[in-house]
This record gives C-alpha cells, sequence and structure tokens, in this order.
C-alpha cells in the first residue's frame, strides 16, 4: 500500500543516477500512477499476476518510478519468485542508492534464499549508515540473521550497543531472551556433561504472548457484550457498502459529505452538498471513511493503517485498534474490518475500542456487512464469496467464481468476475441465479438502486453505469477515473488526468468539477 501517493505540477524533473536531469510528460507519469494504484490494488486482493502486469506498464511509463519497482518486488515475493524480487530490488539500490527500505528488504530476500551471509552483510551496513534512523526491529531482525548463522555472541553484543544507543524496552526483552541462551552455550563449551542423577538446570520461561481472547468459530455463538446484538447493527452504517469497496474516499450526512483529498496527503475534508463551508477535518492519510452521529471513523496510513476516529468538527481524534485494518466498515456500534496483521481475518471491535474479537479465519477481502451477515471474498478458496454471520457462526459459500468488488445490495450480490474478464455478474446471497450483467472490463463497482457504476479498464478509465438489469449502458464521463464513490446523485472520484485530484460529476453526466475549488 506504499507508493500510491503522487503530487505533479506540471511536469515530472527527475534526477537520474549519473546527475543528469530528465522532464517527463504529466500524462507519462499520472498514467504511471494510474497503473501503480491498479497494481497496488491488485496486489491486495491477491492477484498477484496481474498486479506484475500493472507495475511492469508503471515501469515501462515511467522507469524511475521507485514505488513501482518496490511493489514489482512484493508481488514478486508473494508469488515465491525471490529471484525476480532481487533484481527489482538491486535496480532500486542503483537509481536510489542507500534507500534503507529497499536494502532491508532485498537482505529479507537474501534470507529467504537461504544466503544469510548476504542479509547480514547488508543489514550491517544499512545499520551503519543509517542507525541514526532505523526502526529497532532491524537490529532484532539482523540479531535472528546472526543466531542463525550460530554467532549467538554476536547477536548479543549487536543488542547491547542498539539498547545503549535506543533505549528500547523491545530490544532489552530480547536480550533477556537470548542471555540464558549464550550462558548455557558456555557452560556447555568449558563443563562435563552432569550426572545423571542431577537435576538439569532449568530453561528460561518462554516468552508470554498476551493477545485478546478470541471466539472459536466452530463453537456454538455466545453471547456479545459490549455492542447491541447481529440484528440491531443493521439500524445504522457509516457508509455504503460500495463506497466501502472503492476505499471509502466519500461519506455524506445530513448536509455534509466529508472525503479524503488526495491532493491534501489524503486528508478528511468536509463540504456541504451545496458546494460551500469546505473544512478540513483532520491530517492523517484516511481512508474507509466511516460517518456516524458526530463521529468520523477511518484508517489512518500514517500509524500503520490503525483505526481512528475523529468528531466531525475536527476535535477528540482517538486511536480505537491497534491492528492494520482494512475494508473497514461501522455497523451500529461495531466496526467490522480485515486484519492485515492475521491474515486478513475479519474482526469486530467497538466503536469506543473494546469487546476486539475475531469472526473467522479465511483471509477475507471486500468484506460487507449487511444486517446479520458478512460477505467476503475468500482468497483462501480462489477468491470465492462467502457469507458468515456477525456472531461468526454459519460460514456458508457462495459462488465458484474469483471475485472482486462485492456489492451487496437488496438479495443480490454484485462483483466482478476475474473468470470471465472482470465483467459484473449478481448471483442471489442464497447462491442460486447467478447472472452475467455487463461486457466490460469493469473497475471500482458501485452499486447504488437501479443503477451500477464503474470504470472500463479498456476505455481508458472512463466511468459508466448500467442498470442492475443489464441495459441502460451510459457513459458518464471523458477522465481517467479511480476510486467511485457515490454520494447522494453525485459520483466523486479520483482524475488521475489532473493529479489525482478528487473531482466529481452528476450521475447523468453533467456539472463535472473540482472539489473544493
Amino acid at each position: 500500500m506504499s507508493g500510491k501517493r503522487f503530487t505533479i505540477a506540471a511536469a515530472a524533473i527527475i534526477l537520474l543516477a549519473g546527475g543528469s536531469v530528465l522532464a517527463v510528460s504529466l500524462t507519462g507519469v499520472n498514467n504511471a500512477a494510474k497503473h501503480l494504484e491498479l497494481g497496488n490494488g491488485h496486489l491486495l486482493e491477491g492477484k498477484y499476476e496481474e498486479a506484475i502486469r500493472a507495475f511492469e506498464k508503471a515501469i515501462r511509463i515511467d522507469p524511475e518510478n521507485i514505488g513501482a519497482r518496490m511493489a514489482l518486488a512484493e508481488a514478486f515475493i508473494m508469488t515465491g519468485d525471490p529471484g525476480n524480487a532481487e533484481i527489482c530490488l538491486k535496480e532500486v539500490l542503483e537509481l536510489e542508492p542507500g534507500m534503507a527500505e529497499a536494502g532491508i528488504r532485498l537482505a529479507e530476500v537474501y534470507d529467504e534464499k537461504g544466503e544469510t551471509g548476504k542479509a547480514i552483510s547488508l543489514l550491517e551496513e544499512i545499520l551503519k549508515a543509517e542507525a541514526e534512523n532505523i526502526d529497532n526491529n532491524v537490529y532484532i531482525k539482523l540479531a535472528d540473521l546472526k543466531i542463525k548463522a550460530r554467532d549467538l555472541d554476536g547477536a548479543i553484543l549487536l543488542l547491547e550497543e542498539a539498547y545503549q544507543k535506543t533505549n528500547s524496552k523491545r530490544i532489552m526483552e530480547k536480550l533477556d531472551e537470548l542471555r540464558p541462551a549464550s550462558q548455557k552455550e558456555s557452560r556447555a563449551v568449558s563443563e562435563p556433561a552432569p550426572e545423571l542423577t542431577e537435576s538439569p538446570e532449568p530453561a528460561s520461561e518462554p516468552e508470554e504472548i498476551l493477545a485478546p481472547a478470541q471466539t472459536d468459530i466452530t463453537a456454538p455463538a455466545q453471547a456479545e457484550t459490549p455492542g447491541p446484538t447481529p440484528a440491531n447493527a443493521s439500524i445504522e452504517r457509516g457508509n455504503t457498502v460500495g463506497n466501502l469497496a472503492n476505499n471509502g474516499l466519500a461519506a455524506m450526512q445530513g448536509d455534509w459529505i466529508y472525503y479524503y483529498d488526495y491532493y491534501d496527503g489524503g486528508k478528511i475534508y468536509k463540504i456541504r452538498t451545496d458546494g460551500s463551508g469546505r473544512t478540513k477535518v483532520n491530517d492523517d492519510d484516511s481512508l474507509y471513511i466511516n460517518v456516524m452521529g458526530d463521529w468520523i471513523y477511518y484508517s489512518n496510513e500514517h500509524d500503520d493503517w490503525k483505526i481512528y476516529k475523529i468528531r466531525t468538527d475536527g476535535s477528540g481524534r482517538k486511536r480505537v485498534n491497534d491492528d492494520h485494518s482494512i475494508f473497514i466498515s461501522v455497523v451500529g456500534d461495531w466496526i467490522y474490518y480485515s486484519n492485515f496483521d492475521d491474515g486478513y481475518k475479519i474482526y469486530k471491535i467497538c466503536t469506543d475500542g473494546s469487546g476486539r474479537k475475531k469472526i473467522n479465519d479465511d483471509n477475507s477481502r471486500d468484506v460487507n456487512v449487511v444486517g446479520d451477515w458478512i460477505y467476503y471474498s475468500n482468497n483462501d478458496d480462489g477468491n470465492s464469496i462467502y457469507k458468515i454471520r456477525t456472531d461468526g457462526s454459519v460460514r456458508t459459500k457462495v459462488n465458484n467464481d474469483e471475485s472482486y468488488g462485492i456489492n451487496v445490495v437488496g438479495d443480490w450480490i454484485y462483483y466482478r468476475n476475474y473468470d470471465d474478464g472482470s465483467k459484473i455478474y449478481k448471483i442471489r446471497a442464497d447462491g442460486s441465479g447467478r447472472i452475467k450483467v455487463n461486457d466490460d472490463y469493469s473497475c471500482d463497482v458501485n452499486v447504488v438502486g437501479d443503477w451500477i457504476y464503474y470504470y472500463d479498464y479498456y476505455d481508458g478509465n472512463k466511468i459508466y453505469k448500467i442498470r442492475t438489469d443489464g441495459s441502460g449502458r451510459t457513459k458518464v464521463n471523458d477522465d481517467d477515473s479511480g476510486d467511485i464513490n457515490v454520494v447522494g446523485d453525485w459520483i466523486y472520484y479520483r482524475n488521475y488526468d489532473d493529479s489525482g485530484r478528487t473531482y466529481k460529476i452528476c450521475t447523468d453526466g453533467s456539472g463535472r468539477a473540482i472539489v473544493g475549488k
């Protein structure tokens, strides 16, 4: 998810490794950014081969695009191809020598390939050059590599030096783990083996890992506290399923629209439906915007995608959880999300931060919460659609298609069928009545009432709409568009012909304008 932000004035000026300057056209860079964004979306959905193709297109357009090369390396890692990942990361380091992030990832690739010595040497170089700016986890990673290379004393010495510099509690905990082992190893070398009648020296206690209690999804459902019953949870929701399927960039409450301002680093702004009163609400890079009562809930990229909330007047900013959270839906008093830190399993937490609970054990994307049910694309089963009750019971498979962009509206589930060229399909919630709706390569599907809005990848990412019965296909705009969100009679979207700024256009194609200008 990194590398998706670009701010460009009229042309990009790129400093090459040799010191020469290359001017790149605005259009070219914008197109590269679009392919990068598309690839990041594919990567998030587990569509690694498609992600690779998108990243390679971005690099062909903009060869010095560091973000695209880093993302391509990540995609190769995901496909079990460390060799090509290594090539990509070395190319990044040629373009930007000393880039710590690339060096650290390359060291991890070396480790995966069994080249522990190379990994150690590279991390030592990085620490020597960037010691003041390196995360403590890098010290711990290097210590683990030294242990793997049977250099326990070297690992302890490294961590002792790191602790003197950082005073990190985590590093001290790691030292506490290693020192008894080091002492034991020394005794084994210098002392004879004990007689059988002697009791062996007790081993150090393993570190206790504290984690919130989790519900066994195979067990009968238990009463849930705090928070409402699942039935009550459907009374109010923070955003539509269609908007949340497209990163939740806009939400409406009353006379106000709350939206993500791409041009200002993803901060949340609010504006009245008549276009007046534009006001900045926060300073975080915010996605999956949900507005409930006086509160806005969102995923904060500035803090590793943890869930935050802030009042609609900009006060009372507070972190809600510590999980890397995506596909956030606020329904009633509960926040549902896919937990990246736990293999994209679905969790829920009360809006006050209490009652954290795991719902399932599937790698879950495109999470929709509707009534008593959660619908999702199961990456562990070819991205087929599954549903499970909000209490974690009655897990059921709905279809066999590779499905993305799920929108559950009424009795129907709408989705992009990747098995059939990303065309839009619909199927009933009980798995019956599967129907193809269109023939376009459809992305960013958003279903509102009787209409489906999407952009056609093969027509320059222009926005189209089509009725849910497949009739009335109509082009809405001519912009290179992404992240389609619909609020009221307006479509909010990112316009990559204008550096990714937020635009709006009426659902009938009229009134196109920059939001907030």
